[in-house]
């Protein structure tokens, strides 16, 4: 089994909804602005600076109908739960807040890829979710096709257009984590077999603004 394959099972107990406003993550400390226009947000200190300030533990991606996406870092126990709560009203609420540099792999557990175009919600978790937490948020996104993501962070990297190295965790630092040598190798090959969506997609720039 993989360290990251937690023995825990999300169950349809923890369907307990944490509000949005509650759930992202603080702009405190790190956060300057987001220029909508020039589609970049600005950050002290580094690119990855919200990691150290407010470390997220998913990340829910908004793919919009004219291939921008829109990153949001939310504090969350169980992202299969936050989305059977706040279903497809999720995503306005979502884009009404600026968006978030994406966090590095190390950071998060969990995630979710909205793609607004093709009305397609895919998931993923470190944690096994039984088919009847899958069928609420089914039911909780009438019109949409529901699916779990492979390969987890990287999945989601490649579902939004992206194959970011800095932000994918290295063989090192998995075998600093407890992985075996056999795991890091499929996880390699799956990683390079894996194909990264087609569509020009344009996530925000992040510019890191100079304190001095």
């Amino acid at each position: 089994m993989a360290p990251e394959a937690r023995p825990a099972v999300v169950t349809p107990a923890d369907m307990e909804g944490t509000p949005l406003d509650a759930a992202l993550t603080s702009q405190d400390g790190w956060f300057v602005g987001w220029d909508p226009i020039d589609r970049q947000i600005s950050v002290l200190y580094h690119e990855t600076s919200a990691d150290w300030f407010a470390p997220a533990s998913a990340v829910v991606s908004v793919i919009g109908s004219d291939d921008t996406v829109m990153d949001y870092q939310l504090a969350i126990n169980a992202i299969v739960p936050f989305l059977a709560h706040h279903g497809a009203s999720l995503t306005a609420s979502l884009l009404a807040h600026a968006p978030y540099p994406m966090p590095a792999e190390q950071t998060v557990h969990a995630g979710a890829v909205v793609d607004l175009p093709s009305r397609r919600l895919r998931y993923w978790t470190t944690e096994s979710v039984p088919p009847q937490l899958v069928a609420k948020v089914t039911a909780a996104w009438p019109g949409w096709t529901v699916e779990r993501l492979p390969l987890g962070f990287i999945g989601h990297l490649a579902a939004t257009g992206r194959d970011d190295e800095d932000l994918i965790m290295t063989d090192a630092e998995l075998r600093d984590g407890g992985w075996e040598e056999d795991l890091i190798d499929i996880r390699n090959s799956e990683r390079i077999a894996l194909t990264t969506d087609p569509r020009t997609l344009r996530p925000p720039r992040v510019r890191v603004i100079d304190e001095s």
